[in-house]
């Protein structure tokens, strides 16, 4: 078999002055970017999982190994993907509210160019109105039949993959703030939940959907609590919340001199003393 080369249709890289470039990205073009990005990395993914399903050989005289075209493929859209998310770090790094972004940990590149494209901060004045642009206010959080959907499809997708983002950090890490609003939300929830005061939720799952019994699900569903699958997204949704919340106050006043309106910390998220958000230094 012939050795692939480099000659082979390569992808080229960005040159010194694209790369430059990306600094100047129009709010439209980042998100263009941003949808491309993850276009090709959910294509990539299933690729990779169709090569590994062709490394199964029918016969004994069928390889294992996959064709070197199909591996350089894979290795070529990792590479175009790696060259989008560096165009989108200089974008967000080219914005005050971009640097506010990348200093979160668990905040990287993508899903920090993803809020900075997608949303007009001076519209949402208030964290109840970038929740619900978001699709994660109580109410306006799901598409209903027949209607217009009332929120941004994009950003639900990227506060959804923030909250994952922060669960997934150390929570031995001094520095991964978002990573300890979850582990503290997961214990009240897990608190409440032993208590049986999810018991109205737990029955409402069963009446209103049908379960296998062996299931986790259905186990805890039927003596009154909650999944502890179900309990995890409660306190990721919840730390992602807390984020919006501090991203809407330090972008809010980056762009306007002045506080949003308060108190959103305490209507909404029903804490008895303000929590302010990390890395404040980054808001002058």
């Amino acid at each position: 078999m012939t050795t692939l080369t480099a000659e082979l249709i390569p992808i080229t890289r960005m040159s010194r002055d694209i790369r430059a470039a990306a600094t100047t990205l129009y709010d439209h073009e980042a998100r263009f970017l941003v949808d491309a990005y993850y276009q090709m990395q959910e294509d990539r993914i299933r690729s990779s999982h169709r090569a590994l399903r062709m490394q199964q050989p029918l016969t004994e005289t069928e390889r294992v190994e996959p064709n070197e075209v199909i591996a350089w493929l894979a290795t070529q859209s990792g590479t175009l993907e790696t060259q989008i998310k560096g165009a989108l770090d200089r974008y967000t790094l080219s914005k005050p509210i971009g640097a506010w972004l990348r200093s979160i940990k668990g905040i990287g590149p993508v899903i920090a160019a993803g809020y900075m494209a997608n949303v007009d901060i001076r519209r949402s004045n208030t964290a109840g109105k970038l929740w619900k642009y978001c699709g994660v206010a109580p109410g306006f959080d799901r598409r209903k039949r027949g209607e217009k959907v009332c929120f941004n499809p994009a950003l639900k997708r990227l506060t959804w993959l923030a909250g994952e983002s922060f669960k997934r950090l150390g929570s031995d890490d001094p520095d991964a703030f978002y990573r300890h609003i979850y582990d503290k939300r997961k214990a009240y929830e897990t608190t409440k939940n032993e208590a049986g005061d999810y018991r109205e939720q737990a029955e409402q799952a069963l009446a209103t959907k049908t379960y296998d019994k062996a299931t986790e699900a259905f186990k805890a569903y039927s003596v009154g609590k909650l999944p502890l699958g179900r309990i995890d997204r409660r306190a990721a949704r919840y730390a992602a919340k807390m984020f919006l919340s501090h991203l809407q106050e330090v972008w809010y006043e980056m762009e306007t001199g002045e506080h949003p309106p308060k108190p959103f910390a305490l209507s909404h998220l029903h804490h008895a003393d303000y929590i302010a958000p990390p890395r404040a230094d980054l808001q002058v």
